[in-house]
């Protein structure tokens, strides 16, 4: 569930996490295999989003951005 990978007492970050602990993953994990836009479907879309990277790896893990202002 979604819900489970708030952030307790800030339930504006969302956590993303390759991480299990105790058998459990610790935030939302797998991402997005294909191009996708987040929250769109949302009548008052999010303004934008923010990663902060903890433990980077050497190679993978990239997000790009679009702009659709530019576009």
């Amino acid at each position: 569930m979604v819900d489970d990978f708030l952030m307790p007492g800030h339930p504006e970050i969302f956590i993303v996490s390759n991480i299990v602990e105790n058998g459990r993953n610790i935030g939302a994990h797998g991402g997005a295999k294909n191009w996708h836009s987040d929250l769109s479907y949302m009548t008052e879309p999010s303004l934008g989003s923010v990663f902060h990277c903890l433990e980077c790896p050497k190679h993978g893990g990239e997000t790009e951005f679009a702009s659709m202002y530019a576009a």
